[in-house]
């Protein structure tokens, strides 16, 4: 495979990636604790 730069991360690209990670974590949590997204009024109104 060629490379056409050298992937040398940044700040922005480590900010980024943990900023997705804790994103989807706390997602999860909502999900499982406080049930946020699930559609229960939706599905048994």
């Amino acid at each position: 495979r060629t490379y056409l730069h050298e992937s040398a991360l940044t700040t922005t690209d480590y900010v980024l990636m943990i900023g997705s990670v804790v994103l989807f974590v706390v997602a999860i949590a909502l999900y499982f604790g406080l049930g946020v997204g699930k559609f229960d009024w939706l599905l048994y109104s």
